[in-house]
């Protein structure tokens, strides 16, 4: 026992967040907490290697949705080569999941930027291939 607090119980949080006027910024976390759940909620059709390839564009995504990991390190994270991933991030873009922003150039070394759209222009159900 340590002052008075068992061991491995956390110490109580204090209260120490502003008072707001209740409105949220643009590119608050909880905008990331939204299309995080709306993901989870309303992507469940979704096959797995696609929902992989998704998730790990949300984490590297800005507050706008943008995002621009190669696709060899879109590979390395989800454990697939670059060509599946190329042929998964092709089928979300048909989906109308995600949007291709600026198509990236191999022989210049830079990525392609995609964005996530918005929850609300995401299909209910799997769309046919």
């Amino acid at each position: 026992m340590t002052a008075g607090r068992a061991v491995g119980v956390p110490p109580p949080i204090a209260n120490t967040k502003p008072k707001t006027s209740g409105r949220r910024r643009r590119g608050d976390s909880g905008d990331r907490w939204t299309l995080s759940n709306a993901i989870d909620d309303r992507l469940g059709w979704m096959p797995h290697p696609e929902y992989r390839v998704l998730r790990v564009l949300f984490r590297h995504a800005d507050p706008t949705g943008k995002a621009w990991p190669g696709q060899t390190g879109i590979g390395r994270l989800c454990g697939l080569d670059r060509g599946h991933v190329s042929r998964l991030l092709d089928r979300l873009v048909r989906w109308g999941v995600v949007e291709v922003v600026r198509r990236g150039h191999k022989g210049s070394r830079k990525a392609a930027e995609y964005r996530i759209r918005p929850p609300s222009e995401w299909p209910t159900e799997k769309p046919p291939d």
